[in-house]
């Protein structure tokens, strides 16, 4: 009997030692997870809303708190879903010179250095061409809008951002100096 008492305060002892290191692990682990800095954000969101301009570009919503609303996604808490639409922040650049509209989404990072996510452009004269010599004529109608937009999607700086330029297919959006000089204004905020 006496032995087996050892044995059994022996086990305990080891399977205490295993979950003390496992929750030491689990601490560890957790210390170091990145930890968004709300504060950072707005404070960073509030210098672009007030200090970023372009020649030629006016940001037009002012006052305005512009609210994105997306659908919760089924693995995400209401918490999370909440602090996300209280940090999507939109601002919106009009050039009426060149008949562009510009719009920008951010939200909180965690990425310090820049590094792209994803682009798409669209073209009304490619995507809904007439004749196949200037791109694809499969679903042509003249329902579809004459707009052309790009879509820049990145992160940097603690920050994901967002820019979409929308303007008349007449109008040449891939020479537009915005997402350069946005970029360069991004790398140098504090």
């Amino acid at each position: 009997m006496e032995i087996g008492k050892r044995v059994h305060v022996k086990y305990l002892m080891f399977t205490s030692i295993i979950l003390l290191l496992i929750s030491c692990q689990s601490n560890h682990v957790s210390s170091n997870s990145t930890v968004i800095d709300i504060d950072k954000f707005n404070k960073r969101y509030l210098d672009i809303k007030t200090n970023f301009s372009l020649d030629g570009y006016i940001e037009i919503t002012e006052d305005w708190a512009i609210t994105n609303l997306v659908r919760k996604f089924k693995d995400s808490s209401d918490s999370e879903h909440s602090l996300f639409q209280e940090n999507n922040k939109t601002l919106v650049y009009k050039n009426e010179s060149e008949g562009i509209v510009v719009m920008v989404g951010l939200s909180p990072g965690i990425e310090e250095k820049f590094q792209w996510k994803n682009a798409l452009s669209y073209s009304s004269g490619f995507y809904n061409a007439t004749n196949e010599d200037s791109g694809i004529t499969k679903g042509y109608s003249e329902i579809y809008p004459n707009t052309d937009f790009l879509i820049y999607n990145f992160s940097g700086k603690e920050l994901n951002a967002s820019i979409v330029l929308i303007a008349d297919h007449s109008r040449d959006l891939h020479n537009t100096e915005f997402l350069p000089e946005f970029i360069k204004y991004l790398e140098n905020i504090n």
